[in-house]
This record gives C-alpha cells, sequence and structure tokens, in this order.
C-alpha cells in the first residue's frame, strides 16, 4: 500500500516549489525589466545626444549665416531643451502684457542695432537696461544685461543671433524678428543700390548714344522744356527701346544688300516712333503722378489748416482748433452736425480716402520702400473721425509728408523741370494765435 507522503522529512513541499518557481520567474522578470528599462535609458541618451549635436549644427550654421531669416531662428527656438524652454516661458507668463511688450520692443531694438553695423548703440541699450534693473533691486536681471553686453562687444553678431533664438522662443517673438530681418534687407538693398545703379545708368547711357537719342525729336523737345533727357533714358523701358535701335544700327552698318537695307531702316524707323511714344508716356505719367499728388496735398492742407492753430520747430501742432474737437472723437463724432466748419471739415477728410485708392498707392512702389508704403497705407486706413484730434492731425502729416517724398522721388526720377518739381499746393493759412500776435505787433489787439 503507498503510504502516504510526510512532510516532516526533508523534501519542498509543493507550496513551496511554486513559491520558488515564482520567485525565479520574478527574477527573471526583473532582470528583463532593468534591462529594458537600460535600452530604453540608452536609447534616450543617444537620442538626446543626436538632438544636441544637430541643435550645435543648427547654431553653428546660423553664427555663421550673414542673413538669417525668422524661420532660422524658429527651428532652433524649437529644439532648445524643454526643462530651458519650460523655464523661459513660466518667467515670461508672469510678466504682465505691458511688460512682455516691452520686453519685445527692447529685443527688437537691441536686434536692429547689432544688425545695422551699429553695434555701440545696441552695447549702450543693453548698458542702460543693466542699470535700471539694478535701480529696481533686480541685481540678477542686471548680471543678466550686462553679460549680453560683453557678450556684444566680443562679437555683436554672436549676441545678435542669440538674442534672435531667445527671441524666437517667446509669443510674438517672431514677428519681432521679422520686422528687424526686413528692415536688415532693405538696408543691405539701399548700401548695395549706388553700385548696381551706376552699372545700370553706365549701360543706359551707351545705348542711348549709340541710339543717338538725344537727336531724337522726343528728346529735343523735352530739353526745351527744361526736362533731363539723361534720366529719362535711365527708365527700363526706354533704355531697352535704345538698345534695340542701336542694335539695328549696327545692323544696318553691316549690311551690304541695298533693298535688305532699306528694309531695316524702315523697321529703325518704326522703333524709334514707338520710343518716342515711351517718352512721352513717361512724361505723361510723371505729370499724372505730380497732378495727383498736388490734389492730395491740397486736401490734406486744408484739413491741417482747419485742425490745428501752429506748429513747432519740428512740424508737430502746437494746438488744435474747435472745428477738429468738434468733428473728433467717439462721443463727438457721433452727435449730429450744426457748425459749417465741422461739417466742411468732416467732407474733407472723407475726400482724402477717395483721392488716393489702393492702386494708387500701388503705382508708388517704385518711388517709396516697402515701409513707407506700408506706413502710408495704414495712415489712410486709419483716417476715422472717431479718433482723437492728435491721432488724427498725426495721419494726417504722415500721409503729408509720405506724399510729398513720393513726389519729389517721382520727379527725380523722371528729371521733371522746375516747374513741375515744385508741388502746386497753397500756402499755409495763419493760425489764430498768429493772427493774434500781427494784431498785437501793429496795435490791431490788446
Amino acid at each position: 500500500m503507498v503510504q502516504p507522503m510526510n512532510y516532516n522529512i526533508d523534501v519542498q513541499s509543493p507550496f513551496e516549489a511554486a513559491l520558488s518557481g515564482f520567485k525565479i520567474g520574478a527574477t527573471v522578470a526583473d532582470i528583463q525589466a532593468q534591462r529594458q528599462a537600460q535600452e530604453a535609458q540608452m536609447r534616450a541618451q543617444e537620442a538626446e545626444l543626436q538632438r544636441r549635436q544637430m541643435l550645435n549644427s543648427q547654431i553653428a550654421s546660423l553664427m555663421q549665416n550673414p542673413n538669417p531669416t525668422a524661420r532660422d531662428f524658429a527651428n532652433i527656438a524649437m529644439q532648445l531643451p524643454e526643462k530651458e524652454a519650460a523655464s523661459m516661458r513660466a518667467n515670461w507668463d508672469a510678466l504682465s502684457k505691458d511688460k512682455q511688450d516691452n520686453e519685445l520692443r527692447f529685443g527688437g531694438q537691441v536686434m536692429s542695432a547689432f544688425g545695422s553695423s551699429q553695434p555701440q548703440i545696441g552695447i549702450q541699450l543693453l548698458r542702460e537696461r543693466a542699470t535700471a534693473e539694478r535701480n529696481s533691486g533686480n541685481e540678477q536681471q542686471a548680471k543678466a544685461y550686462e553679460t549680453w553686453a560683453q557678450m556684444a562687444e566680443a562679437s555683436p553678431q554672436t549676441a545678435q543671433k542669440t538674442i534672435g533664438i531667445m527671441l524666437a522662443g517667446l509669443p510674438g517673438g517672431d514677428k519681432v524678428i521679422e520686422g528687424t530681418v526686413k528692415i536688415a534687407t532693405e538696408e543691405r538693398a539701399a548700401a548695395m543700390a549706388p553700385a548696381q545703379l551706376s552699372e545700370a545708368e553706365a549701360k543706359a547711357k551707351s545705348a542711348a548714344v549709340a541710339a543717338k537719342f538725344a537727336e531724337s525729336n522726343a528728346a529735343i523737345d523735352l530739353q526745351k522744356k527744361g526736362w533731363d533727357i539723361n534720366k529719362i533714358q535711365n527708365d527700363i523701358l526706354i533704355a531697352k527701346q535704345n538698345a534695340s535701335i542701336a542694335a539695328m544700327n549696327a545692323q544696318i552698318a553691316r549690311e551690304g544688300n541695298d533693298l535688305k537695307r532699306t528694309e531695316l531702316q524702315l523697321k529703325l524707323q518704326e522703333m524709334e516712333q514707338k520710343r518716342d511714344e515711351s517718352v512721352r508716356g513717361k512724361v505723361a505719367e510723371a505729370t499724372t503722378a505730380a497732378a495727383q499728388s498736388d490734389n492730395l496735398l491740397n486736401t490734406v492742407e486744408k484739413a491741417l489748416n482747419m485742425s490745428i492753430t501752429g506748429r513747432d520747430k519740428y512740424g508737430k501742432p502746437t494746438g488744435f482748433t474747435g472745428t477738429i474737437e468738434s468733428a473728433t472723437g467717439p462721443i463727438s463724432s457721433r452727435i449730429p452736425t450744426l457748425s459749417q466748419d465741422v461739417a466742411d471739415f468732416e467732407e474733407i477728410v472723407e475726400t482724402l480716402g477717395s483721392q488716393i485708392t489702393m492702386s494708387r498707392i500701388g503705382e508708388m512702389k517704385g518711388v517709396l520702400s516697402d515701409k513707407d508704403l506700408a506706413t502710408l497705407k495704414s495712415s489712410l486706413q486709419s483716417l476715422s473721425l472717431r479718433q482723437s484730434p492728435k491721432q488724427l492731425v498725426g495721419n494726417l502729416i504722415e500721409i503729408q509728408r509720405l506724399t510729398q517724398k513720393a513726389r519729389k522721388n517721382t520727379m527725380d526720377k523722371f528729371g521733371a523741370p522746375a516747374a513741375l518739381s515744385v508741388p502746386d499746393t497753397p500756402s499755409a493759412q495763419p493760425s489764430p494765435a498768429e493772427i493774434g500776435d500781427l494784431l498785437k505787433r501793429y496795435g490791431g489787439g490788446r
């Protein structure tokens, strides 16, 4: 008979055996988990190393790039370590909206200074900010700005691009960088323009001489009226037509067949007639632009004469009339107009919007920079009687300044005569204060 198992002897019980199996399985599982964790950590470390290597490579490329774009800065800012980015964002979120705007504006000013070959201005801005922070008890911030200044003294470009990376990681920073990049691009273009212009003018002059442009009927007629034909011949269309005429003259000179030479001469006459029509068209374009500018300047001048009592030596208004104060503002602009002067002023402001359309602004593209065009467009779109007198007058003065600038550039471009170069605008009417001074001076007032 089979005896029952004696568990008192040194034999492992089924429960102990099962438990031992569980322990061995747990140990193996722990080892596998540790190994997987180690492998995951190694993969994470390898990925982090690759990320840092890529980041360092992109930063090096940015530092060597003389003309980085806003996208270049943003690509690097997106790869900053999460801990650093989160800390920077937390500090940013703790600032008020006004403080955030001031910081963005300050960063843009410093970047522009370093990007426009004026590093001392940027360094001065940083040192002034360091002093201000120290006076406010923010020693840590003061030291940070001093560090920026020291970096800029060693390498303005490094400081500029480091600030750009920081700005790119902040809300709204991309717009600031786009603005500074655009300004730098315009300044580089302006710096290169003289050399490019000289080359273009030399080619245009050579083509004009070969085409005998000065002997053409259109050129002779313009010279009699005081136009500078050298400016006209530099126009791209006229220069191309002169080059074609010069080439035709050379072809006629080489042609030995009388019949073919006669055919070429007929073509030459047709080309010269088209060129002369183009010249007259350019003159008409300049004359029309001058007339449109004069009409606009007349209207602006009328509005200003009804708005301000005078200007200081810097052109800023010294006071506002009752007319503009009765016509503008969130309340006055809604009240029914009872005064004829106020009604006239309101009509003048409304007329301005119709005198210069968006298409007219587009025509100014060749004589005003993109920045000036944007400012002019903004000023025109902001002509609202709901504004304060100061804001409305500021827009009027800006429209006046940019229109005068566009007019002058157009006249210079086409070499207009002196009579056409001077704007046909009325002289400013004396202000009430000036009339009072005259009366006192000559005994007519007390």
